[in-house]
């Protein structure tokens, strides 16, 4: 008798188990990040790419918020805020420590970028004035690596 509750009972689990596995392949990136929604002035093509790359950014994907930033400039490249973007994910996550020099590098690097495109409204200017505090003094600031011979 315990041998057959014993068999139905992993009969049962592997019944159970298999019939997940397709449920969980279903979902989408949309299930596993959320969805954000944050208004720019970029094209309406550009603001889903957007908000998808704030969603990524906001669940600390941030090589794929990169990419999905990236992606933004491709479909409008007057969206200045996609370069806001990835000045943010290229910090990483803050408590996990410093970004890396050439992370940084990159970050003064892309928002050089940003300045020809300029800003559409005065909310987009204060949020690329707040991230170019960070990189305020990259370039004349020693990386703290420097001479350590690593």
């Amino acid at each position: 008798m315990t041998l057959r509750i014993l068999l139905t009972g992993m009969t049962l689990f592997v019944f159970l188990s298999t019939a997940v596995v397709p449920a969980q392949a279903a979902t989408t990136d949309a299930d596993q990040i959320g969805q954000v929604h944050f208004p720019t002035s970029c094209s309406a093509a550009a603001q889903v790419h957007f908000d998808h790359a704030v969603a990524l950014l906001h669940s600390f994907w941030f090589p794929e918020a990169i990419k999905a930033f990236h992606t933004v400039l491709g479909t409008d490249s007057s969206c200045a805020m996609g370069y806001w973007g990835i000045a943010v994910s290229l910090l990483g996550n803050p408590l996990a420590g410093a970004p890396t020099p050439q992370a940084l590098q990159e970050g003064v690097s892309i928002l050089r970028e940003a300045k020809p495109v300029g800003v559409q409204t005065g909310r987009e200017y204060d949020y690329l004035s707040a991230i170019a505090l960070f990189y305020k003094d990259v370039e004349s600031t020693e990386s703290p690596h420097a001479g350590a011979g690593v």
